[in-house]
């Protein structure tokens, strides 16, 4: 009887611990897959800002300086570099489709993307883009930032 007893505890243990091991697996998933669909979306307004046409004569409005912008100058996570301005609010991350209801899109998890353009070198004309797609997840902050190098087109 007592090897019975013995026996279910430790069976209890290891289920519970299993458990609690694959919830742990599971959140981790998650995050990743939210980091990489922020990465998507932060390449992609990146991809758009290098492939802009900018040229002495015209300034495309993803490339205008903000270092003179109002609130440009925000740190918002707390690292001593200033993020930008908002630039695209509720940025769907991870939707759903509802094909009950017509095929609807619902986001689930959302983000505010800021945009931050400063001029590198004014006199070779290079100007420095960073976007940062900032979302919560489970009341938990995070962030993603690509910054890239943009010479004006001749």
């Amino acid at each position: 009887m007592l090897e019975v007893l013995v026996g279910g505890a430790v069976l209890a243990i290891f289920a519970v611990t299993a458990n609690y091991a694959m919830s742990i697996f599971n959140r981790n998933a998650t995050i990743n897959r939210n980091y990489l669909a922020a990465e998507a979306i932060v390449r992609n307004y990146l991809d758009q800002a290098l492939a802009a046409d900018w040229t002495p004569d015209s300034t495309p409005a993803i490339l205008t300086d903000t270092s003179s912008a109002t609130g440009a100058s925000t740190d918002r996570d707390g690292d001593g570099e200033a993020d930008g301005e908002l630039y695209i609010a509720n940025v769907p991350l991870i939707t759903t489709r509802d094909s009950l209801t017509g095929n609807n899109q619902n986001s689930v998890i959302a983000g505010n993307l800021y945009r931050q353009v400063t001029v590198v070198d004014a006199a070779l004309k290079i100007a420095r883009v960073n976007f940062t797609l900032v979302f919560t997840y489970r009341n938990k902050s995070y962030s993603y930032r690509l910054a890239t190098l943009k010479a004006q087109d001749q």
